[in-house]
């Protein structure tokens, strides 16, 4: 990537009964990277409704066990409040917090 970033690869997260092995190898390969001791960049791909959003929260999870924090970016305000609102349902029982950032 020339930034020193670890490229990761997710394998674009599928549909109906294929969707949850698509989502437990996308979790799989984020976590596993997650794990280096490089920076990474992933882009995690998939229809609408497809789960990325499930994936990205178990990501981020991972990441908050570990000690770490977890930046969900999204390309257009209405998403990163629709994501805020979502992540924010499932953050709460488990004590994690979600913020929006404007």
């Amino acid at each position: 990537m020339g930034n020193g970033a670890e490229e990761c690869t997710v394998d674009r997260v599928g549909q109906a009964a294929e969707e949850v092995a698509a989502q437990e190898r996308a979790v799989a390969a984020l976590v596993g990277a997650m794990a280096g001791q490089t920076l990474m960049q992933c882009l995690l791909q998939g229809d609408v409704g497809s789960g990325k959003t499930a994936v990205v929260f178990a990501a981020c999870l991972a990441a908050v066990a570990a000690g770490g924090q977890c930046l969900v970016m999204a390309p257009t305000a209405v998403l990163a409040e629709q994501h805020a609102g979502t992540l924010g349902g499932w953050g709460e029982p488990v004590g994690v917090r979600i913020g929006l950032l404007h």
